[in-house]
């Protein structure tokens, strides 16, 4: 592993690729290690990722993204796909997975309570409860960015796709089920170096630091 800083530095958008090795096992693992590590509020873990790295597959799902996108995809070795759980398909299960996050942390003989409590904040109190999925698989995304380009590849965050035709597509894959959304995707891959909007991007333009931040 490099050093963060050094990582966080390096890692910049990729809007072209050219081809090399697949994923191997290990670098997918890797993957899906920063995703399922990365944290989620009140530990709900309520975002999962898609991982397609088949070629025929890949060719299928890009159908669904807008005519830039759709390019990026095709010559990408992998596309990444966050799905989330809004909080409200989480209590479907008669509040088994509330359950089941706090359980941990939970004190045995306050297990009812401490749910009650969740449930209280999170349908009667908190203004963020129907986006909380989506913070998920941002934070989710961060955290996959980073990993792709300590193990050596380029990535690009990406919206751009018909929302509804792809979770119906995804839906009939089985890859996700009905009542997740589909939050961000992102695609996977080696840039093109010799590319001049991958040089453009690479000089990571930012306005001045000092509008971007306050220090109290």
């Amino acid at each position: 592993m490099k050093n963060l800083n050094e990582v966080i530095k390096k890692r910049h958008t990729t809007k072209r690729y050219i081809d090399g090795p697949d994923l191997t096992k290990e670098q997918i693992e890797n993957i899906i290690d920063a995703a399922y590590l990365a944290p989620s509020a009140t530990n709900f873990q309520d975002s999962q990722i898609v991982i397609i790295t088949n070629k025929s597959k890949k060719e299928e799902y890009a159908e669904f993204f807008e005519e830039s996108n759709k390019i990026n995809i095709l010559k990408a070795k992998a596309l990444i796909i966050f799905i989330g759980t809004p909080f409200k398909v989480l209590l479907s299960d008669n509040y088994k997975r509330i359950y089941d996050t706090i359980k941990d942390f939970a004190a045995k003989d306050a297990l009812d309570e401490t749910a009650k409590g969740v449930i209280n904040y999170y349908t009667k109190v908190s203004k963020y409860t129907d986006t909380i999925d989506i913070t998920s698989s941002s934070i989710q995304l961060a955290f996959v960015l980073l990993q792709a380009t300590d193990i050596g590849f380029e990535t690009t965050p990406m919206m751009g796709f018909n929302t509804s035709k792809l979770e119906e597509f995804m839906i009939k894959e089985k890859t996700m089920v009905q009542g997740q959304r589909i939050n961000v995707t992102a695609s996977l891959g080696y840039a093109d170096k010799n590319d001049e909007l991958n040089i453009k991007v690479a000089k990571r333009h930012r306005f001045a630091k000092e509008n971007m931040y306050k220090i109290v």
